[in-house]
């Protein structure tokens, strides 16, 4: 009598500007640990991300670096648009010898959702983007009157079409905070169903070791770990 066996795991691909270790941790966290438990759930995560020079080892196997060829300090969103070109282009490679069944891209940086988009068109793959932020609904105003102005200008004329091309054919779009999925499910309500709110959360396997810890006395004032 034969056994049932279990799956082969699929491979996701992950588009990530920032990726652990890196000099935005905050911006990396939520991608480096998505990718760290993909395994548990039958998935091989692929990683490609930006080079940025930094010693020590990978937090995962399958993390592909690529230098950026517009340093950010000239320009932060040229310089993802850039890397964005450059990595879908490495991808399209990849694809010849390894199979990705869904592609998943974390933003910001925006520049690389509409490359992960075409790069899923051509690939006939599903495409699932992770809003940390949001893009044309972005509140911030700060940094000086002509910055203000640039910004809103683009949030007002630029960003609107290439987000609503998103909101179009994006498999499934998700919403670092509920205020943000209220007012793009307002904005987008034919995408409403393929909206999810994934907050941010912690990863308690991290603090396994934290001085202080104990069973009994988990809670956020009795350990320190949590500060």
């Amino acid at each position: 009598m034969s056994h049932p066996t279990e799956p082969a795991p699929r491979t996701a691909l992950l588009l990530a500007f920032d990726f652990l270790p890196a000099r935005s941790p905050g911006a990396a966290i939520r991608s480096s640990k998505l990718a760290q438990h993909l395994p548990e759930f039958g998935w091989n995560p692929l990683v490609l991300s930006r080079d940025e020079g930094l010693p020590g080892p990978e937090p995962i196997a399958g993390v592909i670096r690529l230098r950026n060829p517009v340093p950010t300090r000239l320009s932060y969103q040229l310089a993802a648009a850039a890397w964005a070109s450059k990595a879908c282009n490495h991808a399209r490679k990849l694809a010849q010898s390894t199979p990705f069944s869904i592609i998943y891209v974390t933003c910001p940086p925006f520049p690389l959702a509409p490359a992960a988009l075409a790069l899923g068109r051509d690939l006939a793959l599903p495409v699932v983007v992770d809003f940390r932020d949001a893009w044309a609904l972005d509140p911030y105003a700060g940094g000086g009157l002509l910055k203000e102005a640039a910004q809103k200008a683009l949030c007002r004329w630029v960003y609107p079409p290439f987000e609503a091309n998103l909101f179009r054919h994006a498999h499934a779009l998700l919403m670092n905070t509920p205020s943000m999925e209220r007012e793009y499910r307002r904005i987008y309500p034919a995408a409403a169903d393929r909206m999810h709110h994934v907050p941010n959360g912690f990863d308690e396997t991290a603090f396994t070791d934290c001085p202080g810890r104990s069973e009994e006395h988990t809670s956020e004032l009795q350990s320190p770990c949590n500060l």
